[in-house]
């Protein structure tokens, strides 16, 4: 999985080039805009200041190359993970904004120790 992330700075074209995969995209309200299955061949398009998730399906490779619409730095703002735009926002405004307690929060940032790059953990099921 690439972590849910947005970029507030240009919109995102991709192409799959390999594998099974979905995309989400939501919209600025919260609601899901787009959830797709994706294969070889598909386009897609991730509008600026939407956020975004592409997961790989069916334990399948999944990957894609994305095109940015301006020539500047992509730097997406991630939204999971441990380069999470959370992390680096003080707790004590975020307990206040989600009406949560600061440990709880805690516990919720600092539960995916991946950056970007989200993986599962093995089970013994």
């Amino acid at each position: 999985m690439l972590a849910p992330h947005w970029n507030p700075d240009m919109s995102i074209i991709g192409v799959v080039t390999h594998g099974r995969g979905s995309i989400q995209i939501i919209r600025s309200d919260g609601f899901i805009a787009v959830n797709k299955e994706l294969e070889p061949g598909s386009v897609f398009i991730v509008p600026r200041y939407h956020p975004s998730c592409q997961l790989a399906m069916d334990d399948s490779d999944f990957e894609f190359v994305g095109f940015a619409t301006s020539s500047r730095p992509v730097n997406p703002q991630f939204l999971a993970g441990a380069n999470s735009i959370f992390t680096s926002i003080d707790r004590n405004l975020l307990s206040k904004v989600f009406n949560v307690d600061k440990e709880i929060l805690s516990d919720l940032a600092g539960a995916q120790p991946d950056a970007m790059i989200l993986t599962m953990q093995s089970s013994d099921w």
